[in-house]
C-alpha cells in the first residue's frame, strides 16, 4: 500500500487494523498537499479487505472525474463499490484505482483524502450552521482483495472511507414520506433551508461545490437536512455560485399538471414562467440555427445533399 509523504502513520490504540509500518510495505512514497497530512494520525489500514467487516456490496460504479489523463480517447477512470453492514449501521466507499504512475495515482490519492478531509471540516460546522453530516468512523488503506466476489486485480490499490449509515433518503424521493398536496412546498422550503446552509458555509471558507439533489438528504425520521458527498469541496470559491436547484422533477410535475395541491400560488407562477423562459430560450436558438443554416445554404457553405 502506498505511503503518505511522512515517515509514520501513528493510529489511536483503539483503531483495528494495521499502520504502513506495523504492515511492512514496502510501496513508493507518495506526496500529497500538506494540508492532507493532518489525516495521517486517525488512518487505519487493513490487510485484508474482509478484515473491515464492511457488509454486502450494494453498488460497484466507475467515476471518471477523479483523473485528467484519456488512455484510448476514453478519460480514465476510479472504480467505487459501496457497501452497507446492517447489523454495525455502517456506510463504506471503498476506492479502487490503478498503481500505474502514468495513469496518475498521485492524483486520485488526493483527490480522495481531499473528501476525507472536507468531510471532517464540514462536520465541525454542523452545529454552528443547522446541519448534519454522517459521523466519519474510519478511512484507509486495504493491502490484498480475498473477496472473491469483487474484482480488483493486484496492480490497483484500495482505500475506504467508513461512516454511519443515517436513516435517510435524497431530495428526490421526497414522495416516500410525503404526499402529492404537501410535497411541492417541503421541497421549496428545503431548496431554501440549504442556500441558507451554504452561505453559513462560506463565511468559513467552506464551499461544497456539488449540493444536488442527490447530496441533500433528509432523515426520514426527525426531517434533518444531511449533507453528504464532499468530493468536490474546497475551501475557497472555485466559481460563482449558481442558486440551489433541488425541486425540478417536482415542479415540471407541477407544470405538467400532475401535482395537485401546489398551495403556493407566487411559486407557481415563477415556475410557469421559468418554465415559459427557457421555453422561448429554446425556440429562438432554433429559429437563429435555422437562419444561419439557410444563409450558409446560400453562400454554397453547405451542399444541396447536408441536412440543415
Amino acid at each position: 500500500m502506498p505511503k503518505l509523504s511522512i515517515s509514520t502513520i501513528e493510529v489511536d490504540d483503539n483503531d483495528e487494523g494495521t499502520t504502513d509500518v506495523e504492515s511492512g510495505a514496502s510501496t513508493p512514497i507518495i506526496t500529497i498537499p500538506e494540508h492532507l497530512n493532518s489525516l495521517r494520525g486517525s488512518m487505519t489500514n487493513y490487510d485484508n479487505i474482509t478484515d473491515g467487516n464492511f457488509g454486502t456490496i450494494f453498488l460497484n460504479k466507475t467515476k471518471r472525474q477523479f483523473t485528467q489523463k484519456s488512455q484510448r480517447g476514453l478519460t480514465l477512470g476510479v472504480k467505487l463499490v459501496y457497501f452497507k453492514n446492517e447489523a454495525r449501521k455502517t456506510f463504506t466507499k471503498l476506492f479502487v484505482y490503478n498503481k500505474d504512475p502514468d495513469l496518475e495515482p498521485d492524483n486520485v490519492l488526493t483527490k480522495i483524502l481531499s473528501e476525507v478531509y472536507y468531510h471532517l471540516e464540514f462536520s465541525k460546522l454542523q452545529g454552528t450552521c443547522g446541519f448534519r453530516v454522517p459521523t466519519l468512523l474510519n478511512y484507509g488503506f486495504i493491502e490484498r482483495n480475498n473477496d472473491m466476489s469483487i474484482n480488483i486485480r493486484p496492480s490497483e490499490y484500495m482505500f475506504f472511507i467508513e461512516m454511519e449509515d443515517v436513516e435517510a433518503l435524497p431530495v428526490t424521493n421526497l414522495n416516500e414520506i410525503y404526499n402529492d398536496s404537501e410535497i411541492t412546498d417541503v421541497c421549496f422550503d428545503i431548496e431554501k433551508e440549504v442556500e441558507r446552509i451554504d452561505a453559513c458555509l462560506q463565511k468559513y471558507n467552506l464551499h461544497h461545490n456539488d449540493l444536488h439533489s442527490d447530496n441533500i438528504m433528509i432523515d426520514k425520521k426527525t426531517k434533518e437536512i444531511i449533507v453528504i458527498d464532499f468530493g468536490e469541496a474546497t475551501d475557497h470559491l472555485i466559481k460563482i455560485s449558481e442558486p440551489v436547484m433541488l425541486c425540478s422533477k417536482f415542479t415540471s410535475k407541477i407544470a405538467n399538471g400532475k401535482f395537485g395541491g401546489y398551495t403556493s400560488i407566487k411559486r407557481r407562477r415563477n415556475t410557469k414562467k421559468r418554465n415559459h423562459e427557457s421555453k422561448k430560450r429554446r425556440q429562438s436558438k432554433k429559429k437563429r440555427k435555422t437562419k444561419k443554416g439557410k444563409r450558409d445554404f446560400k453562400k454554397g457553405r453547405i451542399s444541396k445533399k447536408r441536412k440543415i
